[in-house]
C-alpha cells in the first residue's frame, strides 16, 4: 500500500571538475580491453550495451566534489521522471506554451528556449524567463487549460521503455514516478499510457507537486522526498536511485541522498547532468536496464 508523507532532508550539491575528469580517463582506461575484443569483429548489441555499463559503473563510483555518487550494485527502489524520461512530451508542451504566450499578449520565445521549459517546474521557468507575477498566471491559465489536451494526445512513449519497465517490475524492483508536472496532470497521462501497470501502487505511485499559482514553485526534492517515503526507498536496506533527464533531477536526489541516473535520450543540454553530478548516463532504455540489473 502507498503511503504519502511529506518529509525532506536537503542536502548540498557541489562539483569538482577535475575529479570528474579523472573518472572519464579512467572509463577510457578501464574499457580499452572490450573495445579492442569488440574490434576484432563487429560488435553485436549485447557488446555495445556490456561495454556502456561497464563505462557505466567506472564513473558511478567516483566522488564528485563533497557529494559521493555511488550507484547501488542493484537497487531496490527506482524513482522515474516522467517528461523526457518516460514520455516524450516536448511536442504537446511546446505548442501549449506558444498558445499560452501569445494569449497572454506576449512575444513568443522562438522553439529551442520553450524547449528548456520541458522537466522543471514552470512557474520556477517563467520566473527565469522574467516574466512579472501577473504575466506568468496569465501564462499558466491558459497553459493548464491547452496541456490538458497536448499532454495526452501530443505525446508518447520514448521507444525501449515499456521493454524496460516489464523487465525491472517482473525483476521485483520497486517503481514508483516522480515528476516536477503537477500530480494532478501527471496521472492522467500515465494512465492514458496505461504505464500504471509497472508502477508499484499502480496509479497512486505517481508523485507529483500540488497544483501551484505562477509564483509558487515547489522544488521537486519534496517531492522525490514523498515518493521516497510512500515507497519504503526511504527505509534501511533500501537502494533507491533516481532516473531523470534534467539537473534539479539530480538536485532533487542529491537533496534526499541518493544517486541519479541521466539519460541522454530526453531533454537536456548538452553537458547539463554532468556538471549536476550526475552519477552516471544512459545512452538508452536498453543501457539503462544494464546499469539498473546489472
Amino acid at each position: 500500500m502507498v503511503r504519502d508523507p511529506c518529509t525532506v532532508q536537503p542536502g548540498l550539491l557541489s562539483e569538482n571538475r577535475e575529479v570528474h575528469q579523472v573518472a572519464r580517463t579512467e572509463l577510457l582506461c578501464g574499457c580499452l580491453v572490450a573495445d579492442l575484443e569488440s574490434h576484432i569483429r563487429d560488435p553485436t548489441p549485447a557488446d555495445r550495451h556490456r561495454q556502456q555499463g561497464r563505462a557505466g559503473r567506472i564513473l558511478a563510483h567516483r566522488t564528485l566534489g563533497t557529494v559521493t555518487h555511488t550507484l547501488p550494485e542493484r537497487p531496490t527502489h527506482v524513482l522515474l521522471d516522467l517528461d523526457g524520461t518516460l514520455t516524450d512530451s516536448a511536442p504537446g508542451i511546446i505548442a501549449s506554451l506558444r498558445t499560452a504566450f501569445a494569449e497572454a499578449g506576449l512575444p513568443v520565445p522562438p522553439d529551442p528556449r520553450l524547449r528548456r521549459f520541458v522537466g522543471p517546474p514552470l512557474g520556477l521557468s517563467l520566473a527565469g524567463a522574467g516574466l512579472t507575477d501577473d504575466q506568468a498566471e496569465a501564462v499558466v491559465t491558459v497553459y493548464r487549460r491547452e496541456i490538458e489536451v497536448a499532454g495526452l494526445h501530443d505525446n508518447a512513449v520514448f521507444d525501449g521503455i515499456e521493454d524496460l519497465l516489464t523487465v525491472l517490475r517482473d525483476a521485483g524492483t520497486t517503481l514508483v514516478v516522480a515528476t516536477a508536472k503537477p500530480q494532478p496532470l501527471a496521472r492522467p497521462i500515465v494512465a492514458h499510457f496505461a504505464l500504471e501497470k509497472y508502477l508499484t501502487g499502480g496509479i497512486e505511485a505517481v508523485f507529483g507537486p500540488a497544483m501551484e499559482g505562477a509564483g509558487q514553485h515547489s522544488g521537486k526534492e519534496k517531492v522525490v522526498a514523498r515518493a521516497l517515503a510512500a515507497s519504503g526507498g526511504d527505509q534501511a536496506g533500501a537502494r533507491a536511485v533516481m532516473v531523470g533527464d534534467r539537473e534539479h533531477d539530480v538536485h532533487a536526489a542529491t537533496a534526499n541522498d541518493i544517486p541519479t541516473i541521466g539519460v541522454a535520450w530526453g531533454y537536456g543540454e548538452p553537458g547539463e547532468l554532468e556538471e549536476a553530478g550526475a552519477a552516471v548516463i544512459a545512452a538508452s532504455p536498453a543501457h539503462l536496464r544494464d546499469l539498473l540489473l546489472g
